[in-house]
């Protein structure tokens, strides 16, 4: 992935006529997916989702606790 990105932003910059599809082709990955990540929608190169999360850890962590907590007093 980092391969087909470093590519494409390559082929901006020099204005070279190799078209997106085809670097992502060669390279075996979904020409959406590749475009995502060159033009910033997804960030980095890794596979993951690339979404934001909307706790922080430490709420994350709260929340957990809460669900623990609920889950040893029991319910229904």
């Amino acid at each position: 992935m980092a391969n087909a990105i470093g590519a494409c932003l390559e082929q901006k910059q020099t204005g070279g006529h190799v078209s997106l599809r085809h670097i992502a082709n060669e390279h075996g990955i979904p020409p959406s997916t590749l475009e995502r990540r060159v033009n910033g929608k997804v960030a980095g190169s890794c596979h993951a989702s690339g979404r934001r999360t909307i706790l922080s850890s430490t709420k994350e962590d709260e929340l957990c606790e809460v669900l623990k907590m609920m889950s040893r007093r029991g319910s229904c």
